[in-house]
């Protein structure tokens, strides 16, 4: 298992890890994870994660990279 912290869409290590049949996971899932929680925090309203990050990163886990 790979997991990178960046989220960016040409993470060149991510890519390595997938090209080398890893399971790699990048860091999108956390940042959405993180934001909604500080959303919930200021606000105490709560959004679900799906749409959030779906929304922001489009549907990466069927691409391999994100979760």
């Amino acid at each position: 298992i790979y997991y990178d912290l960046n989220y960016n869409n040409d993470n060149p290590l991510v890519m390595l890890a997938q090209d080398n049949k890893m399971l790699s996971i990048d860091g999108s899932a956390m940042l959405v994870g993180q934001a909604l929680r500080s959303f919930s925090l200021w606000t105490g309203l709560s959004q679900e994660f799906g749409p959030v990050y779906e929304r922001v990163f489009g549907d990466r886990s069927k691409t391999g990279s994100g979760i």
